[in-house]
């Protein structure tokens, strides 16, 4: 065994505590303290301010989503939209069929009672359904058969009224 003696570590010299200060004092300089410092971050604040972008970014694309459904269902179910889409298909099938007036837009109505038409030449073979294209400013009209898909009477249309007595 070794009969070495110890060292024993040196003693640490603790400086005196300050002297007491008055309560009123002491609070005056934790306030000064505490004012300087900046507010306590949480240590993740990174993470939680990508989670709100996140949020706010899904909750953004949902209701662009919603509003664009409704606007594109609102212009499906449109009345005027889907008359006009209509009138195009008619358009079309009546062209095909004989050469329309070009640069011209025509009043379309449907034959509801053809035994009130009876009388006029124009709608002498009209069936109830028949759809009539009136071209006012080239002056023709077209009856038309969606059933058969057949043109009926194509011809000049007088549109002026009758002069009264």
């Amino acid at each position: 065994m070794d009969h070495r003696p110890t060292r024993r570590p040196p003693l640490a010299v603790v400086p005196p505590p300050p002297p007491a200060a008055e309560p009123a004092a002491e609070a005056a300089k934790t306030r000064k303290r505490r004012a300087r410092q900046p507010a306590a971050m949480p240590r993740n604040w990174k993470k939680i301010a990508g989670g709100l972008i996140l949020i706010a970014v899904v909750i953004w694309l949902a209701y662009g989503y919603v509003t664009t459904k409704n606007q594109l269902e609102q212009a499906k179910n449109s009345p005027s939209t889907a008359g006009q889409t209509q009138t195009q298909q008619l358009i079309s099938k009546v062209g095909q069929l004989v050469d329309l007036p070009p640069g011209e837009t025509p009043t379309i109505a449907t034959v509801n009672d053809a035994s009130k038409l009876k009388s006029q030449a124009f709608f002498a073979n009209a069936k109830d359904g028949d759809k009539v294209l009136i071209y006012s400013k080239a002056g023709k009209g077209v009856l038309y058969r969606p059933s058969t898909d057949k043109v009926i009477e194509y011809s000049a249309v007088n549109l002026g009224s009758t002069p009264t007595q």
